[in-house]
């Protein structure tokens, strides 16, 4: 993993992102291409957990996948096992 994401530590910015994060409040990063977003989430969070959201399950599964290139300990949970939360859902709705 280290190869992979030892380049983003000379970056000017990820300094800035660093002391960032480290405030409270939510920290942003715009401009970056899907894979980069996976690779700057393991390089800031290196040694701590991490849990990465997608917006559907397609992208879920992209991530998971490119995130299993830095780390071996990496769980997908699809969002249709989420569901059975709503009670109100019949017939093939939730299939």
């Amino acid at each position: 993993m280290r190869a992979l994401t030892e380049p983003i530590k000379e970056l000017g910015i990820y300094d800035d992102l660093v002391r960032s994060l480290k405030k409270s409040g939510i920290t942003g990063v715009i401009g970056l291409v899907d894979s980069a977003r996976t690779m700057f989430s393991f390089a800031l969070s290196e040694g701590r957990a991490r849990l990465l959201i997608a917006s559907d399950d397609i992208r879920a599964r992209q991530i998971t996948d490119e995130a299993y290139l830095y780390h071996r300990d990496v769980f997908y949970y699809p969002a249709r096992d989420m569901m059975f939360y709503q009670a109100d859902l019949s017939g093939n709705l939730l299939i």
